[in-house]
């Protein structure tokens, strides 16, 4: 066993040294690295995802692998062959499998060290954002796997042939159906065979749907073992043909040979038997490693937590269609990822839920029960008769809970799905929502008179996420009375509304009520009130909303004729790339880490929004849940939608950092002392128990054009979250409705990583030279009205000639102007000058630098192995004759290598 090891060691050493003995490795790793930073940083989009994480550097791994790992293994065996040394090293005291054995791994090292050497981008990330550095771990551990996939096809094929270009071409061919086979054309090409099962074959060998896990930060033993497996083939095949070599080398025994050859081919197909095999038990034992740092991949506490509290076995129906050729493959793939994580709830439930599973196939008896579940079929295809299914049915007794379709899209959103179905069932019962608002949320309902194709309006996403979890009740804004059934009252822009109204608001939280309100004052996406007539006449075309006695008598105030803008929290005009003051992407800076709502939440979006001011009254406790940053002020609202650059122009800090979104929570007191209209008459004064308030300043984020991006997906429009505003609401409601335990397990699906140090650099930039903007512009309003006045003093007398002092000084306010203007274009050119400095650094750093230190370090070593062989030529150690001077360099090689024991 130590000979073994020893010979194998002994043999990757001097491969591995082979490597740099010549240019040939260190132009392999400088175009290894020159070709990874140009399409991470270029093609890769990098700063323009504006996210620190690695996606734009691993994606491109498959391919770039394609071409150059084949260019490492190519020479292994075929130059043995070509130079007549693989017969002499099979005569050696080293046995074939050693021989192997160390090659690859020599050659995987070099992989390996040409991968660690991309370390740089790895710095980059973390200095310019938080990434989720266990992602990053995983990617890196699943592209050298995949390196040594491709490392071990190319030791067979170089095994093949004698020629290095022919084993090559083998290789990309071979590597390219690994890559492909798992995509929809060549799926679609197989399904014509009405083969199944050579369908799932087929695209289970992509490398693709085995990498991809890796990707998203999970270790699975499956994708592992897949790429263990592959290797062993691939270099059990390689040992095959190597021994075919041997029996035709000896030509005294062709019987044997014959022998032997039948031997090896049967070899070859036992070993592929027993390698799906074990790649088949693997799939049934699994052990899974979420080394993420967030733990994405591993059930939440709230998860666990509801599992644990079932006191009655919850039965969970998982249709998914398995046989025949309908199901997409990589619909197929996600649905052994539900499968995989209802086993996970399996196992912690602890006998307290079954999973049952079904193949609803045409005309079966699956299919009969998934329709009448409730669990929709669906075409994968325009011109598909059949459909396939993926849904769940979790009930217990008489509760159910249907869960019609689960997309892909929704992946980040899979548990908390599921977990809230099992609690809704558990429960018993759905809390009631009341919603009171001004906004069109509830959509149009459909006109019967309508034209085919016309499109009517919906119910907005937050309302139809609300829908799957609660019981939804519309109350009207001049509502007089709250019903008792509420749990929580959302109240989304309460314009115009009613004193009594706001009375009935003012009992049902001292009844212990829950109340969540969308105050604004600017309703930018209010489409019913703005541009209405006593809009007009105040000089303001948008909707403003408050209950200004509520907040008056809990000690807060929002001024509804005031916008905040802020600069550090400033989005962009992706067409033209101003910056809009107005319009915040808020990142965790201005998020509250340690409440339970938005711990996990990394950005939201307020667009126009006010800003609460004041200190809540005596027995009220107030929370911060959103906030400005430093960098903010308010403006007028006739500033907000239209004169960006002249808010940055007159733009002056508060050094405030005013909130967006509060929480109150204590006893509250009425508002209302005298009643509704002074009637001397209020039912409750004071709350007998603590009570909650919720207030945000904007009503604009809970629009479907701010929160979310429509998808068709199958034909059904699908609402996916863009930033986490529609998680916000939702955790408010489930927070308020008493329901913490999902809120984890939602919370993932905004988990967002972006370029903080960016986002300050440009705050910083944008403040440092907006005053200069402000001077210049000034300047240039000046010379713009001396020069109308002295043009206006020459129209208005035609008689009177401008003196030559006159058209010199006006053309002295011209050129002074242009001179401005020009000055002008400079300053805002160089708003972005230091984040575009640090782009092209980070560019030029990721991809020019570590491929020049690898460059100047091979040919240092090539100048010093140089002058050690002039000075050993030039003083000979021993004599040496014309035979060893004349002895063929390839006598050399094997000689080096077979002197192992």
């Amino acid at each position: 066993m130590n000979t073994s090891l020893g010979n194998i060691q002994a043999i990757a050493k001097r491969e591995l040294a082979g490597y740099f003995s010549s240019p040939v490795a260190y132009v392999f790793i400088v175009m290894f690295l020159l070709l990874t930073g140009f399409f991470t940083f270029t093609a890769g989009n990098f700063f323009e995802r504006g996210q620190a994480s690695l996606d734009s550097f691993f994606m491109w791994h498959p391919w770039l692998y394609l071409f150059l790992v084949p260019c490492v293994g190519m020479r292994l065996w075929a130059e043995e062959r070509r130079v007549g040394t693989i017969e002499l090293l099979l005569t050696k005291p080293v046995t074939i499998w050693q021989a192997i054995v160390g090659k690859f791994l020599a050659s995987w090292i070099f992989l390996g060290l040409a991968l660690a050497l991309t370390f740089p981008v790895v710095i980059t990330v973390n200095y310019l954002g938080s990434p989720d550095n266990g992602v990053i771990v995983a990617t890196y551990l699943g592209s050298l796997l995949m390196a040594g996939a491709y490392l071990a096809i190319s030791c067979m094929t170089s095994a093949m042939t004698r020629n290095q270009v022919v084993s090559f071409i083998l290789s990309v061919v071979i590597c390219l159906f690994l890559i492909l086979c798992g995509f929809a054309p060549v799926t679609n090409l197989l399904t014509r065979m009405d083969k199944p099962w050579v369908v799932d074959l087929v695209s289970s060998l992509s490398v693709m749907t085995h990498f991809q896990p890796f990707v998203t930060g999970m270790v699975d033993s499956r994708d592992v073992v897949f790429f263990l497996l592959l290797i062993t083939f691939a270099l059990f095949t390689n040992g095959v043909i190597i021994r075919s070599h041997q029996a035709s080398a000896d030509r005294r025994m062709k019987r044997k040979h014959f022998e032997r050859l039948l031997y090896s081919t049967g070899g070859v197909v036992a070993m592929f038997v027993v390698m799906l095999s074990l790649y088949i038990v693997a799939g049934v034992v699994k052990l899974r490693f979420d080394i993420t740092a967030d733990k994405a991949h591993t059930l939440s506490a709230g998860t666990k937590k509801i599992l644990g509290t079932l006191d009655s076995r919850v039965t969970v129906r998982f249709y998914s269609t398995q046989a025949g050729n309908a199901m997409p493959p990589p619909l197929k793939l996600y649905a052994q990822h539900v499968e995989d994580m209802l086993r996970e709830y399996e196992q912690e439930a602890k006998g307290r839920l079954v999973i049952e599973k079904y193949d609803p196939q045409p005309d079966s008896e699956a299919e009969d029960s998934a329709r009448l579940n409730g669990v929709e079929g669906r075409a994968t295809g325009p011109y598909d008769s059949d459909k396939v299914y993926l849904g769940v049915v979790v009930s217990l007794l008489d509760q159910k809970f249907v869960l019609p379709w689960l997309s892909p899209d929704r992946e980040r959103l899979l548990e908390y799905d599921l977990s809230r179905a099992i609690d809704r069932v558990a429960s018993q019962s759905r809390p009631v929502i009341g919603i009171m608002t001004g906004l069109p949320v509830w959509g149009d309902p459909p006109n019967p008179f309508a034209h085919p194709g016309e499109q009517h309006a919906e119910d907005w996403a937050f309302i139809t996420e609300l829908k799957k979890d609660f019981t939804l009740k519309e109350i009207p804004l001049t509502a007089t009375n709250i019903d008792g059934d509420i749990n929580v009252l959302l109240v989304a822009h309460p314009v115009e509304i009613s004193d009594t109204a706001q009375y009935a608001i003012d009992q049902f939280v001292l009844r212990g009520g829950k109340l969540l309100a969308f105050l604004d004052p600017h309703a930018y996406f209010d489409q019913k009130h703005d541009r209405s007539q006593n809009y007009l006449l105040a000089g303001d075309t948008a909707a403003k909303s408050s209950l200004d006695k509520l907040l008056k008598a809990w000690g807060l105030n929002m001024d509804v004729d005031k916008v905040v803008a802020d600069t550090s929290f400033a989005s962009r005009n992706t067409q033209t790339g101003d910056s809009i003051p107005t319009v915040l992407l808020v990142t965790r800076a201005g998020i509250n880490a340690n409440d339970l709502v938005t711990c996990q939440i990394d950005n939201l979006v307020f667009a126009f929004a006010g800003v609460f001011t004041g200190q809540p009254v005596d027995g009220l406790t107030e929370t911060v849940l959103v906030k400005c940053s430093p960098n903010s002020a308010l403006v007028d609202n006739l500033l907000a939608t239209t004169a960006s650059r002249e808010i940055l122009r007159d733009f002056k800090a508060s050094n405030v950092e005013y909130p967006l979104a509060v929480r109150l929570t204590g006893k509250f007191k009425t508002a209302f002392p005298d009643g509704p209209s002074g009637s001397g008459f209020s039912e409750l004064k004071e709350s007998k128990r603590s009570g909650e308030v919720v207030l945000v300043s904007d009503t604009d984020m809970l629009n479907d054009n701010v929160s979310v991006r429509m998808q068709n997906v199958m034909g059904r429009m699908l609402a996916r979250p863009i930033n986490g505003n529609l998680n916000f609401v939702q955790s408010l409601v489930e927070e308020l409705a008493g329901d913490d335990d999902l809120i984890s397990s939602r919370s993932r699906a905004s988990m967002d990583h972006p370029f903080t140090r960016v986002k300050d650099m440009e705050a910083k930039a944008g403040k440092q030279w907006e005053e200069k903007v402000r001077v210049l512009e000034s300047q240039q309003r000046d010379m713009d009205s001396k020069i109308k006045d002295l043009q206006a003093h020459g129209e208005s007398d035609q008689s009177t000639i401008l003196s030559p002092a006159q058209e010199q000084e006006l053309e002295k306010y011209q050129k002074s102007v242009a001179e401005v203007s020009r000055e002008l274009k400079e300053v805002r050119k160089n708003l972005r000058k230091d984040t575009e400095a640090l782009e092209f650094k980070t560019k030029v750093i990721n991809i020019g630098a570590m491929p020049l230190v690898v460059a100047f370090s091979g040919l240092g070593l090539a100048m010093v192995r140089t002058r050690r062989r002039t000075g050993q030529r030039s003083t000979p150690p021993f004599p040496t004759g014309n035979n060893d001077m004349k002895q063929p360099e390839r006598d050399v090689r094997p000689s080096r290598e077979l002197s192992v024991k």
